[in-house]
Formats: structure tokens, sequence, C-alpha cells
């Protein structure tokens, strides 16, 4: 059983709501929800009776509530004794998207410790969509994120956010198909095709319908995959077409044509920190390795030179 669901419970039963839940533990609305609703799916009982006045805990879970509350300070406590010790050690901790550790991270942290030799860097996978849970319970230092500007935006004062630049989406065609050689590509162009797309979790799962529609027209999905090599397999074999950002295409199979897109679409890749983090000289340091990084990938790369010089 996760202690940060149990936490998450602990908010919803001291405020009634999960709205108000939501503010103390600084999540958004949404966010608690899923995480009730997956705490509910773990203990396979129901924890909450719902009104217009807001939620009322079951018998069951205000008895999971007086379980779980010393266990939760208590490892609130071992948490602040680690976060104490934490600021002895010359550590900077990372989280990430997978596709980021293909090439913007590694160069980013050769960049850092070429000036910082004696900080270690250590990475994680993060889940996006609750990023403040990771930063509010020192796990990491800092998130390397995205967006897609499609989305509305939670504001949260405790986090900041530095936007690094934008990632270009790119379109994905085998090798012999017949718009390969062309500089760029409008998506209608590609409206009759067979598509694959990378699912994406939750709260981006309609962003690339969501870009075809914007183009014109609805796309007819064959397959949906877990990962990027797979979607370049199936394109590589003719199967379908496909979009994608420019960092979940690297590398980039011989066997596949990769086209920039016109008009433009991108994604936000951002760093997000606590707000406190401002005084952590370490991770300023990082943020400027992550921003020397992100131009050092696109001054000589753009998304048409890539496509361009070996697109076939």
């Amino acid at each position: 059983m996760d202690l940060k669901k149990l936490r998450i419970l602990l908010a919803v039963a001291r405020t009634g709501s999960f709205t108000a839940a939501a503010d103390r533990v600084k999540l958004t609305q949404s966010a608690v929800s899923q995480q009730m609703a997956l705490l509910e799916q773990d203990v396979r009982k129901p924890l909450f009776e719902r009104s217009r006045r807001g939620v009322k805990l079951t018998p069951f879970a205000l008895e999971l509530c007086e379980r779980a509350e010393p266990l939760v300070v208590e490892m609130e406590q071992l948490g602040s004794a680690f976060r104490r010790r934490k600021e002895k050690e010359k550590v900077v901790r990372v989280g990430a998207f997978p596709t980021a550790g293909i090439e913007l991270l590694p160069k980013a942290i050769r960049l850092f410790r070429r000036d910082n030799p004696d900080i270690q860097v250590m990475m994680s996978n993060i889940n996006l969509e609750s990023p403040g849970i990771s930063l509010n319970t020192h796990e990491v230092d800092l998130i390397l994120s995205f967006d897609y500007g499609l989305e509305s935006k939670i504001s949260n004062p405790e986090i900041r956010t530095i936007e690094l630049f934008e990632d270009p989406f790119l379109a994905i065609l085998p090798a012999n198909h017949h718009l390969v050689g062309h500089k760029t590509i409008d998506l209608i162009e590609l409206a009759g095709e067979c598509w694959i797309f990378h699912r994406h979790a939750n709260y981006h799962r309609n962003i690339y319908p969501l870009i075809c529609s914007r183009a014109g027209f609805n796309p007819e999905v064959f397959f949906y995959v877990d990962d990027f090599h797979t979607l370049q397999g199936l394109i590589a074999e003719e199967i379908g077409v496909s979009i994608a950002p420019r960092l979940s295409v690297t590398p980039r199979r011989d066997d596949v044509a990769i086209i920039p897109i016109d008009p433009p679409v991108t994604r936000r890749i951002s760093v997000l920190t606590r707000e406190t983090a401002r005084e952590n000289a370490d991770v300023d340091q990082f943020v400027a390795a992550l921003t020397e990084a992100s131009k050092s990938m696109y001054a000589n790369d753009t998304a048409a030179g890539k496509a361009n010089s070996s697109g076939n």
C-alpha cells in the first residue's frame, strides 16, 4: 500500500473534501481523485460516501486512517531526518520523463560534471501527472517535464517552472513513402494513412489525435504502442505512419524517414523545482547545464537538417 496515497487520504479526512485536500498536499483536485480511486482499488473497499456537502469517510476508511496516521507521521519524520542528511551530501537528484535520458540528460550531466566533478547526479523516472508530490517530499531536487500547450496549466506557488526549449514534432514515414524527400509535410497530406501512436499516460492520452484533428482530419489509428522503438519498427515494415517529438525518435532507424511538420507543432520542455531551491546553487547549476545542453542540441541540428541529412 502506497504511503503517498495514505497521506492524501488523511488530508481528505482532515479537510472533508477532495478540493481542500488538494490544496493541502499541493496537487490538483483531479490528481487527488485519481489517487483515491487507486487506493480504493488497492484495498478493494469503498472509502467515501459522496454528497453535495463533500465526502464522508466510510467506517473502513476511518479505521484505515487511524492505523495509517502513525505510519505517515513516522515516515515524514524519517524523511526530514534524511533531508537533513542530504543537505550535507553533494548530490543533485533529477527526475525526468524516459526519453529525456537518451540525449538531453547525458549532455547536461557531462556539462554539469565538467564544472562540478565532486557532485553526484542521481536520475529517476517520475510520474509527471503529480510532480508536486516528488518535489514536496524531496525525492528529487528538480524534474525535467513537458507539456503541449494544449492542456490547462495548474499554478502552484511552491513550484518554479523554467522553460528550456520547444521540442518539434516530426512525421515518421517508411523509407520508401512517396512523400520522402519533401523538406516539410503538412499533416493533412497524411490524412488517409494508417496511423500508429505512442500510448501516453492518462493526462496526455488524447494528444496525438488532437494534433491531427487540429490539422483538419481524424486519424485512423491501427496501433498504440508503449515505446518509440516499437513504433519505428512498425513504420519500417510499412504498417503505418506516425508523428513524435524530436527527442523521442533518437536514435533514429535507417529504414524510416523523419520529416518536419509545417505548420510546426511543438511541446514545451521545462524544468520544475521547488521555489526554495533558488537557494541551492547546485540545482541552479544543473538547470544552467540543461539550458546549455538544450542549445547545443538544436544549434546545428534543426529538425529539418536532421531529417534530410540521411532521410532514406
